[in-house]
């Protein structure tokens, strides 16, 4: 079921969405109209009580709901080529590609469609601190107002760079608040084991993977394939296991 509220919604915006959802499009009723198709439930929020934009949420928070309206007023963006979204499948099913898990959230501009697409990832925000959620949804927000200004400059370092204070600006956050509204993530262990054939050299990968000894070859040279000697224990400490050569 698709579920579509707010106030009344112009025809042209049903119809581009109902293309975008492959159904038909939606009849209007007092308001507020209902759909079929894709298996979302989609809310229609207006940022303003009257004349505002109108915001597609492909959300279940109602904290997220509240701070994407009232932060696409607050910076003045169009929230009606706007579709805001907590769920990485969807976000994926808009770029057509696989998102890492590890984001916090994500900005793109759908050139196709002609809309820009957000992506709040609340599984990494730490919610325990007050203004976390506010400055992720604050943050993707202002990177849609830089592109529709023409600026295509993207962070030079979370939390430390012009967009974190742009941020601390808009929403009154501490810089150690913007730095730490993400839930840490633990380093992923090293795993298995590789040796050069040649040199002997030992070397630690986290993953899986074909390559050969940067010791004895500048470019890969299939002679020099490192062999996978050794899968290490999931519990053993990252200082029980071999460096990692910074030449392979």
């Amino acid at each position: 079921m698709m579920r579509w509220v707010g106030t009344a919604t112009s025809a042209k915006f049903l119809s581009e969405l109902a293309v975008m959802v492959k159904t038909e499009p939606p009849v209007q009723d007092a308001g507020n109209c209902t759909c079929h198709g894709w298996g979302v439930a989609w809310d229609v929020r207006h940022s303003r009580e009257e004349g505002g934009s109108v915001v597609l949420l492909d959300v279940d928070d109602e904290e997220t709901r509240r701070l994407v309206v009232q932060y696409v007023a607050e910076l003045g963006v169009p929230g009606d080529e706007l579709r805001v979204t907590t769920s990485r499948a969807t976000f994926e099913s808009w770029l057509g590609r696989r998102v890492g898990g590890g984001i916090g959230g994500a900005y793109v501009f759908l050139a196709r469609q002609t809309s820009h697409a957000i992506f709040i990832n609340l599984a990494r925000i730490d919610r325990s601190r007050p203004r976390s959620l506010e400055i992720v949804v604050a943050e993707e927000l202002i990177h849609m107002q830089d592109h529709l200004r023409g600026d295509r400059r993207r962070h030079a370092k979370h939390g430390h760079d012009r967009i974190a204070y742009r941020v601390s600006e808009v929403t009154g956050a501490t810089l150690e608040e913007i730095r730490s509204c993400l839930i840490p993530r633990a380093a992923r262990p090293y795993r298995y084991v590789y040796a050069c054939p040649t040199c002997n050299a030992r070397v630690a990968r986290k993953v899986r993977g074909t390559w050969s000894c940067g010791r004895c070859a500048p470019r890969f040279l299939r002679r020099h394939q490192l062999r996978l000697v050794e899968v290490l224990n999931d519990v053993e400490s990252e200082a029980e296991q071999p460096r990692r050569a910074d030449t392979v």
